[in-house]
C-alpha cells in the first residue's frame, strides 16, 4: 500500500498555491491548514451571479459567465463541503435561482443556457434545445437529482414541490438505461447521501448493482476516461466501500504514481483540438483534481505522517 510521500504532498500544496485557482487553494488551507472557511467562502461567492446561481466558468469545460443549473450544482457541492447551512445568504441565493429555474411542469431543471453555444466549450457542452431533460430517465438525473438532493440538504424546497420531485426521483431511476449512465450515477448517489432515499432497500440495491457495472476497476480502466473509484467512494466510510474494497485501494496507489512532477494531477479527458481556452481549462481542472485526489488520500490515511 503506497502513501503519499511528504515531499509529494508539499509539491501538490505548492502547485495549488503557484497555479491553482484561489477558490481550491484556500479549501485547501481551510481542510489541511486549520484556516477558517471564511476564505474559500469568499472564493466561492465570488462565482456566484445577481441571480443567484453560479457561472463564471466554475465549471472549466464550459466558458460562461451566466449563470447554469449545473455550475450551481458545483458550487452548492462544495458549500455542502465548506458546512454552509441553509441561513447563508450564498445558500439563499442559490435557493432562489434553483426555484426560479426549475420546470414546474416537467420537474426538472435544464443543465445550461443557450448562452453556452456562444462561449468556448467542450464539444460536448451545448444548448439542449430538444429539452431531453423532461424525458426522463439518465437525462433527467443530471443534474435534477443532484440538484434535489441540495434543496433537501438546504432545505429550500416546499413540501408540496419536494413530494413531487421525491416521486419524480423514484420513477426516473427505474426509467434509467441499462447501465445508468455515469454522471447520471454520480447525481443518483449524491441524492441518495443526502436523503431519505438512504433508507430504501429498493435505492440501496439498484445503486450498488449500477455501480458494480460503472465503476472501473482496472489500471487499463484508469488510463482512458470512466468512473474511477475514488470519484464515488471518498472514505472508508462510503457505503460501497465494501464492494470495492480492494478496487479502491489499488486505484489510490495507481493516483499516487500518477502525480506528475509538479505536483499535480490533470484532468484524463481534452477537448480534442488544441485551443487556449483548452489550456486554460486544463490548468483549473488539475487545481480542482489536486485538491479532490489530497482530501481522497486523506481520508484513506494515505498520505505520509
Amino acid at each position: 500500500m503506497k502513501t503519499l510521500s511528504n515531499n509529494n504532498f508539499k509539491l501538490a500544496s505548492d502547485f495549488l498555491k503557484t497555479h491553482g485557482r484561489k477558490l481550491d487553494y484556500a479549501m485547501y488551507q481551510y481542510f489541511f491548514e486549520g484556516r477558517p472557511s471564511d476564505q474559500a467562502i469568499l472564493e466561492l461567492e465570488s462565482y456566484q451571479n445577481s441571480d443567484g446561481g453560479f457561472g463564471k466558468c466554475l465549471e472549466p469545460d464550459f466558458r460562461l459567465a451566466e449563470s447554469s443549473p449545473m455550475a450551481t450544482s458545483v458550487a452548492l457541492g462544495l458549500a455542502v463541503d465548506l458546512g454552509l447551512d441553509k441561513n447563508h445568504q450564498l445558500v439563499k441565493n442559490a435557493m432562489t435561482y434553483y426555484q426560479n429555474t426549475l420546470d414546474r411542469e416537467f420537474l426538472y431543471w435544464f443543465q445550461t443556457p443557450k448562452e453556452i453555444d456562444l462561449v468556448p466549450r467542450a464539444p460536448w457542452w451545448s444548448f439542449d434545445s430538444s429539452h431531453g431533460g423532461k424525458e426522463g430517465g439518465d437525462a433527467w438525473a443530471n443534474p435534477s437529482a443532484e440538484i434535489l438532493a441540495q434543496m433537501i440538504y438546504f432545505e429550500g424546497i416546499d413540501p408540496s414541490t419536494l413530494a413531487k420531485l421525491c416521486a419524480k426521483a423514484e420513477k426516473e431511476l427505474g426509467n434509467c438505461g441499462e447501465p445508468i449512465e455515469m454522471h447520471s450515477l454520480l447525481c443518483f448517489l449524491k441524492l441518495y447521501n443526502l436523503s431519505d432515499f438512504k433508507n430504501s432497500k429498493n435505492w440501496t440495491d439498484k445503486l450498488v448493482n449500477q455501480s458494480q457495472k460503472n465503476i472501473t476497476t482496472t489500471e487499463k480502466d484508469w488510463e482512458g476516461y470512466g468512473l474511477r473509484p475514488h470519484w464515488v467512494i471518498d472514505s472508508p466510510a462510503h457505503f460501497l466501500y465494501s464492494h470495492f474494497e480492494d478496487a479502491i485501494e489499488r486505484s489510490l496507489d495507481f493516483e499516487i504514481n500518477a502525480q506528475t512532477n509538479e505536483g499535480a494531477w490533470y484532468p484524463f479527458w481534452s477537448w480534442g483540438e488544441p485551443s487556449p481556452h483548452w489550456d486554460q481549462a486544463k490548468i483549473e481542472w488539475a487545481s480542482f483534481l489536486t485538491l479532490k485526489m489530497l482530501r481522497v488520500l486523506k481520508n484513506f490515511n494515505r498520505i505520509q505522517e
